[in-house]
C-alpha cells in the first residue's frame, strides 16, 4: 500500500522529531523553557514554600546537558546492588561488606583517570545536628552547593573514614527509637576506567528500598535522584520475582520513560529448570514494563571482569573455589555480562541524547502533574477551610441571634404573665387585706419563675452554642493543610478547630421586695374607731357607712400606691434579667467568634486563603506541561509544511 501525503509528512516530521531530542546540541530549548514556565507557575501559586523538593527538580534541564549520563541502580538493600556496580566498573569500588552504604547514594563514574578526591552533598540541616560534630570537622571548608546541598571535597582516604564512621553510626541506631540519619546524601568516586564496562558513565548506588525510614529530605533527595537518572537497572533475586512492591516500582520508574533493564541476580544458584521458570514468570510479570530481562551472576561479573586472584570478599572466594576449573570465558558467559553490554549498547550507542531527552521531558511531565496534582488538592483545602470558616461563623451568628430571640421571647412573656398577676393581686388587696399583699400579688411565686427562667435559658443557650462544638467535632470539621511526600502524594494534613467555653451562667439575686403602706397611723386609729362605734346601737349604722368610706378610700390610695411602685419593681427585674442573659448570651458569641478567628489566623486567615486560591487557579490555567508535538518549534511544522491530511 503506496503510503499517502499526510502519512508522508507525519513521517518526515517524526524523523525530524527524534533528530531533534537526539541532538548532541544538549536539550531542546522547548522543553526548557516549557520547565522555567513550570518553575514560575509552582513560584506563583502561593504554596511554593510546601513544594520546595518539586521546586528545586525544575531547575535541572539545562545543567543536566553537561553531567554525564547516570544509570541508576536499584533494588532492596542485601541483594548485590555494591557487587553489581563492581562488575560494571571492572574493580571493587563499592563495599559489598558490613551495609552496603544504604544510608546515602554513592555515585562512580569511570574515567582515564581516577581522582584523589572525592565530592560529599550533605544535608545542612542534619550537618547542624550536635551528632555530626565530628563529621563537619573531617569535612572541612564548604567547596560548593548543589540543590540545596552543601558540597565539600575531601581526599579518598578522608571519605574511606567518613562512610566507615557513618555506616557504624547507621548501624548501631538501627531498632532504636532514635535511629541516627546521617547529613552526608551523596558521596561521588571518580574510579579508573581501565576495566569498566561503562566509561565515562555514572553509576549511582541507591540507599535500599526496604530502608528508607527516613526524614523528609532524605525521602525528596530519593525522588529526585530517581528522577533525574537517564537509566535504571533494578536487581531483583529469583525469589522475589512477583513481589507486588516490585511490579509498583517499576510502574513508577515507567511514568518517567526510564530505559529500564531488569537483571535477575544469582542466576547461577538456581537449577536449570527453576531458572527457565523464573525466565517464563519474569516475562509474564515484567515483559510490558522494562526494555529487557537480563540473568545475571554479580559474582560472577566481579571475577570475569577482575579475573580469578581479585576475590577480595568472602562470597567472591567461595565462588572463585567453587568454579576454578572454568575458564575465563566460561565464568563470563555464566556471569550474563555479555548479554547485559548488549542491551546497554542498544540504548548508549549514538542513543545517549535520545534517552536523556526524552526521560528530561517525561520526568517534566510528571512533575506537571504531580504539581497539578498539589495545587489542587492545596486548592480544595482553601476552599474546604473557608467554607468551614464561614460556616462556623454563621452557625455562630445564628446560635446567637436564635438565643437572643428566645431570652427576649421568654422574658417578655415571664414578664407580661407576672404584671398580670401582679395587677390582679393589686386589685385583691383592699384595706383589710393589705398585710397580706405580697402574697395575692404572688410575688414568691414570680421570683421563682424568674429563678427558672434564668436556668433555663442559660441551658438552653449553652446548649445551643454546645451544639456549634459537637457539630465541629462529630463531623471532623477542620482547618486543612495538606504536606506533601516525596511523591507528590499527602503526606500529612495539619488540622485545627475551634474549642471554647460555651457555658451562659446567670444567677438569679435573691429579690427584697419593698410593699408600701400608703395609710398612716391616724387614719388607721380613726378606722379602728368607727370599726369599734359601728356595733353599738343608735350610731352604728352612721358610723358604719363612714367607715367603709374610709376603707374605700384607704384600698384606693394602696392600690395606687402599689400601682405605682411594685409594678416598676417587677419591670425592673424583668429588664435587669433581661440584661444579664443577654450580655452573657454577647460574651460567650463573642469568645466563640473570636476563637473562630484565632485559629482560622493560625492557618493563614480569610485573606491568605481566598488569595491561594486565586494563585492556584492562575497557575493551573491551561496545560502545565503541553505534549511534545506541540511545544516543539512551530516553524519547524511550517517549514515541513505539516497539515492534517
Amino acid at each position: 500500500m503506496v503510503p499517502n501525503l499526510y502519512e508522508i509528512e507525519q513521517a518526515n516530521f517524526k524523523r525530524h522529531l527524534r533528530a531533534l531530542l537526539a541532538s548532541g546540541n544538549g536539550v531542546p530549548r522547548s522543553i526548557v523553557e516549557q520547565e522555567k514556565r513550570l518553575e514560575k507557575r509552582i513560584r506563583q501559586s502561593s504554596i511554593s514554600e510546601r513544594l520546595a523538593h518539586l521546586l528545586s527538580g525544575v531547575q535541572d534541564a539545562e545543567r543536566k546537558a553537561a553531567e554525564p549520563f547516570e544509570v541508576f541502580v536499584m533494588g532492596e538493600g542485601k541483594h548485590g546492588k555494591s557487587t553489581f556496580i563492581n562488575s560494571i566498573l571492572g574493580q571493587n569500588a563499592a563495599a559489598t561488606d558490613f551495609l552496603p552504604k544504604t544510608w546515602c547514594f554513592n555515585r562512580y563514574i569511570a574515567m582515564e583517570h581516577a581522582w584523589h578526591d572525592v565530592r560529599v552533598f550533605a544535608d545542612r540541616n542534619l550537618l547542624h545536628d550536635r551528632e555530626a560534630t565530628r563529621l563537619k570537622e573531617t569535612l572541612g571548608e564548604q567547596f560548593g552547593e548543589f540543590r540545596g546541598l552543601l558540597e565539600f571535597r575531601v581526599s579518598r582516604e578522608q571519605a574511606e573514614q567518613i562512610a566507615h564512621v557513618e555506616e557504624s553510626q547507621v548501624a548501631n541506631s538501627l531498632g532504636s527509637s532514635k535511629p541516627y540519619f546521617s547529613p552526608v546524601m551523596e558521596m561521588e568516586w571518580v574510579v579508573c576506567s581501565q576495566n569498566a564496562l561503562l566509561p565515562g558513565i555514572r553509576l549511582v548506588d541507591t540507599m535500599g528500598i526496604n530502608q528508607q525510614l527516613a526524614p523528609a529530605s532524605h525521602l525528596h533527595h530519593l525522588k529526585w535522584q530517581y528522577e533525574r537518572a537517564d537509566a535504571v537497572i533494578w536487581l531483583v533475586t529469583a525469589e522475589k520475582i512477583g513481589a507486588r512492591e516490585l511490579r509498583k516500582e517499576l510502574l513508577e520508574a515507567r511514568r518517567y520513560s526510564k530505559q529500564l533493564i531488569l537483571v535477575v541476580n544469582k542466576w547461577d544458584q538456581l537449577s536449570d529448570a527453576s531458572k527457565q521458570k523464573a525466565l517464563d514468570r519474569s516475562e509474564r510479570e515484567y515483559g510490558q514494563l522494562v526494555s529487557a530481562i537480563v540473568p545475571m551472576s554479580a559474582l560472577a561479573a566481579v571475577i570475569a571482569r577482575q579475573g580469578l586472584s581479585a576475590t577480595p570478599t568472602d562470597d567472591e572466594r567461595q565462588w572463585a573455589k567453587k568454579h576454578e576449573t572454568l575458564s575465563s570465558e566460561e565464568v563470563l558467559n555464566i556471569s550474563g555480562m555479555p548479554l547485559l553490554q548488549q542491551h546497554f549498547e542498544q540504548f548508549l550507542d549514538g542513543r545517549r541524547a535520545l534517552t536523556r531527552n526524552l526521560q528530561i521531558y517525561a520526568a517534566l511531565r510528571q512533575k506537571g502533574s504531580e504539581f497539578r496534582t498539589m495545587a489542587t488538592t492545596a486548592r480544595s483545602d482553601a476552599e474546604a477551610n473557608l467554607e468551614l470558616y464561614e460556616a462556623l461563623r454563621q452557625r455562630i451568628s445564628n446560635a446567637k441571634t436564635k438565643t437572643t430571640a428566645q431570652i427576649t421571647g421568654s422574658t417578655s412573656n415571664l414578664s407580661q404573665d407576672a404584671l398580670r398577676r401582679v395587677r390582679s393581686g393589686i386589685q385583691s388587696v383592699d384595706y383589710d387585706s393589705r398585710e397580706r399583699a405580697r402574697g395575692l400579688m404572688q410575688l414568691d411565686a414570680i421570683t421563682n419563675d424568674l429563678r427558672m427562667l434564668v436556668q433555663s435559658e442559660s441551658l438552653a443557650a449553652t446548649s445551643g452554642y454546645a451544639d456549634i462544638l459537637n457539630w465541629v467535632a462529630s463531623s471532623a470539621k477542620q482547618y486543612l493543610e495538606s504536606e506533601f511526600s516525596s511523591t507528590g502524594r499527602v503526606a500529612e494534613k495539619i488540622s485545627t478547630v475551634c474549642t471554647t467555653k460555651t457555658d451562659v451562667r446567670v444567677e438569679a439575686e435573691s429579690t427584697k421586695w419593698t410593699i408600701p403602706d400608703p395609710t398612716n397611723s391616724i387614719q388607721r386609729f380613726l378606722i379602728g374607731v368607727g370599726d369599734f362605734l359601728s356595733g353599738m346601737p343608735l350610731l352604728g349604722g352612721f358610723v358604719k357607712n363612714m367607715v367603709i368610706e374610709a376603707k374605700a378610700k384607704a384600698t384606693r390610695e394602696i392600690r395606687e400606691v402599689l400601682e405605682k411602685d411594685v409594678v416598676p419593681q417587677i419591670e425592673a427585674l424583668f429588664a435587669d434579667m433581661k440584661e444579664r442573659l443577654a450580655k452573657a448570651n454577647d460574651g460567650v458569641a463573642s469568645a466563640l467568634e473570636t476563637d473562630c478567628n484565632e485559629q482560622f489566623e493560625q492557618s493563614g486567615g480569610k485573606a491568605m486563603h481566598t488569595r491561594m486560591i486565586t494563585d492556584i487557579d492562575s497557575a493551573l490555567k491551561g496545560p502545565t506541561i503541553e505534549p511534545l508535538l506541540i511545544a516543539l518549534p512551530v516553524r519547524m511544522m511550517r517549514r515541513l509544511n505539516w497539515r492534517k491530511a
